[in-house]
């Protein structure tokens, strides 16, 4: 009988350690059944939990609220993103046009949260009326003061928050 052999590069890879993000985690929770978005009004937003907060910015995307959404982001973050659409020229209406093709047709849940790092993750999900999940992503909020947590992009490019949710 002949013996299956592996190449050289899978016996080194397959002796590396797995890396679980998870362990770096606190208080993570999957929301079990998730947690479907319920729109707020721009009236009724709120940024004293993450979670209130992303209720707030994802609402404001269903409405087509630009205002509300942009005031979602912490002030460095709000900044850079007029910044970089005042070079592309683009106004509110470009975002508001890409938020109207796929809010009405798809629904929201929340399907996890952790901690990482004193920042807040949400993972949610965009559900298609057949009931298959279109994406998956996570929402970074930081508390910027004492009940305002806003959304951040600083760990955009952090492995742990890439692979959540």
């Amino acid at each position: 009988m002949k013996r299956a052999t592996l190449p050289l590069v899978w016996i080194a890879c397959l002796s590396l350690p797995v890396v679980s993000f998870a362990d770096r985690l606190t208080d993570d929770h999957r929301l079990n059944p998730p947690v479907f978005l319920a729109l707020t009004t721009p009236t009724k937003a709120s940024y004293v939990t993450p979670m209130s907060a992303a209720t707030t910015m994802q609402s404001a995307m269903v409405r087509g609220d630009y205002n509300t959404w942009l005031h979602s982001w912490e002030a460095k973050e709000k900044r850079a993103r007029l910044e970089r659409d005042l070079k592309a020229k683009r106004d509110p209406s470009f975002w508001v046009k890409i938020w109207a093709k796929s809010f009405p047709q798809e629904k929201i849940r929340y399907v996890r949260t952790a901690t990482y790092q004193g920042y807040a993750l949400i993972g949610y999900e965009s559900v298609a009326a057949s009931g298959k999940v279109t994406l998956r992503s996570a929402l970074v909020f930081k508390q910027v003061s004492k009940g305002d947590w806003r959304a951040t992009q600083d760990l955009a490019a952090d492995p742990v928050c890439q692979k959540f949710p």
